[in-house]
């Protein structure tokens, strides 16, 4: 039996220190836990941000199919031909159209081009960085891409939209004949030549005489 004013109990001394550990092994077992599932929360992040690109790359590379159909041969030749109806070289709005048609397109292809080579690198830089770096880096920088392929994507929207509707003008809006003064001589000159001048049928078939008297050409 220890005397007053002895040394304390060893037990005494060792629960406090068996406390301390204890304390200490649970906070770091709590904090690695919580590390994980924040490393978790942000793959599901991660994979959601990248579903997100996924489909605008899909969106970007339908819209340049569809883009690239406007510049196809079918749609180009009536335009950019002398003596059609459609032709672009008629007076100086069809030109004015023309030209924002033709650069809205390319302003569209570009910005789906940028779009879908963005989202490819962007996808394998993101896992690299989740697996070297961190996952919260990762995260933050692929959000912050994604608003900028945002923004290319309603750029490209937008100049998509704006070419079928100039589209629509050319075909349609744009008057597709032209008050010809001079047609009147030029149709007695090319009848009088005979079928022995060649080309001459184009030319003539070309200028059309309306109902007031007047003259009219497709184009040149």
């Amino acid at each position: 039996h220890a005397a007053d004013g002895g040394n304390p109990p060893l037990l005494g001394v060792a629960s406090p220190l068996v406390a301390s550990m204890w304390a200490k092994v649970n906070a770091a077992s709590v904090m690695q836990e919580n590390m994980v599932n924040l490393m978790q929360v942000d793959m599901l992040q991660l994979g959601v941000l990248q579903t997100q690109m996924d489909n605008l790359s899909v969106q970007a590379t339908l819209i340049i199919g569809f883009a690239l159909s406007m510049w196809a041969g079918e749609t180009l030749m009536p335009l950019l031909e002398d003596d059609s109806q459609l032709c672009i070289w008629k007076s100086w709005y069809h030109l004015f159209f023309a030209s924002v048609f033709f650069i809205f397109v390319a302003v569209c292809i570009s910005c789906c081009l940028i779009i879908v080579s963005i989202v490819s690198y962007i996808k394998q830089a993101a896992q690299e960085a989740a697996l070297i770096v961190s996952t919260g880096a990762a995260v933050a920088v692929t959000r912050q891409h994604l608003n900028t392929l945002n923004y290319y994507f309603v750029v490209a929207y937008a100049s998509f939209t704006l070419s079928a509707v100039l589209l629509i003008i050319l075909y349609v809006g744009l008057p597709s004949r032209l008050p010809a003064d001079t047609a009147e001589h030029r149709l007695s000159e090319l009848s009088g030549e005979g079928e022995s001048q060649e080309g001459w049928g184009s030319e003539l078939e070309s200028i059309v005489e309306l109902f007031d008297g007047t003259f009219s050409i497709t184009c040149l």
